[in-house]
Parts: C-alpha cells; structure tokens; sequence
C-alpha cells in the first residue's frame, strides 16, 4: 500500500510589528523601538523598513532598513511631527503596515509666565509659577530660579528646581528689607532651556 505524503507547512508573510514608540528626541533626530510580530510567518525576519510621513504632507517614505528592533532618523527639523509605521520582511514577502505613531522632534520648552507674588515680608518672599501650556517635547523637568538682587545690572541663577511639579518658591535668607528684588524662571528640559519669563518685582518690605 503507498505511503501517504506528509504535508509541508508552507511559510506565509509575517504578521504587522509592533507600534513603533519613541525612545528618544532631539533637535534633529528621533530614535524608535518596536517589538516583532506575533508571527514571523514560518521564515526567520530578514529586515523590518521604517516608513515616516511628517506633519508637512509629504506621504509615507521609506527612511530605515535594519535587521534590528530599533532605528534613529537623522535630518529632521525641530518642532515638526513626524509619523511613523513599521514593515517586517521575511523570505515570503512584506508583511501589513504597523499601527502608525506620531512624534514631534525635539524642541526646548516654550516661555513661562510671569511669576506671581504669594507672600512677602521684610524677610521673607514667596512667588508661584507655571510652564506655558505648550511645554514643548520632550516634557519640562525642572525650573531654573534666576533673580537680580537690586543691583539692577544681572540676573543671576539663585535655584534649580529638580521637580517639574514644583511650581512655588520662597527664600528667607539674603532677604534685606527695603531692597527690590526681580526674579524671572526658565524652563528646562532634556533639549535645553525656555527663554526667561517676565519680570516679577518685589519690594522687601
């Protein structure tokens, strides 16, 4: 009696990558990460193409090939979004497009407002503030105190607030009455530093 042949599993395209995700963004550049598909197919990945469109409509392009699950794109222009979408290959073919992610390119925060007077005495002085509402990307993560001391010539940094939540600050030492004082606040983030905010002027009285 003949044998009955075994099937052979016949391998297909993968399935979609994962969503890209930002790991990083600078001024000019944008590195992503992804995870594989959930099935390579039945043939080992060969590459996965990086496709990007940016908030300029220019379409999706082709900008990476790489073997790996990570991918850093150069060239870029800082304020602008850029989309991204991920395509993996194996023997077979391509596989669907990833779910798409967007990411603005990095740039430094935007201008806080005007500090606002909370308290005051002849020795003491408390002021609050806040980031303007677009913090720019990446997120703040910190203020920079800078305050003339009366001599009307500088500002000098007095403080770094290390916690983007912070958002009052008091001081009881080097207050002297009858001086005026002038304290401005800068944002920073991993990109660098806002420009300082209005002037807040405090009488010591």
């Amino acid at each position: 009696m003949p044998s009955v042949p075994t099937p052979l599993d016949v391998a297909t395209i993968p399935s979609k990558p994962g969503k890209p995700v930002k790991v990083l963004s600078t001024l000019t550049e944008i590195q992503i990460e992804w995870t594989t598909p959930e099935s390579n197919g039945g043939a080992p990945i060969q590459t996965y193409i990086v496709q990007m469109e940016s908030s300029l409509g220019v379409g999706f392009n082709e900008v990476a090939e790489t073997s790996s699950l990570t991918s850093m794109i150069s060239g870029l222009q800082s304020g602008i979004t850029y989309y991204f979408r991920i395509i993996a290959e194996n023997s077979v073919g391509q596989s669907t497009v990833s779910d798409v992610t967007s990411i603005t390119c990095g740039v430094v925060p935007n201008r806080p407002s005007e500090p606002i007077l909370v308290s005051q005495s002849d020795s003491h002085i408390e002021f609050s503030y806040s980031a303007a509402a677009n913090f720019g990307e990446p997120p703040v993560t910190g203020f920079r105190i800078l305050w003339n001391e009366g001599n009307g010539f500088y500002f000098t940094t007095l403080y770094i607030v290390s916690d983007p939540l912070h958002l009052t600050f008091s001081m009881s030492d080097n207050v002297m009455t009858g001086l005026t004082y002038e304290f401005r606040v800068v944002a920073i983030n991993e990109i660098g530093e806002s420009e300082p905010s209005p002037i807040l002027d405090i009488l010591a009285a």
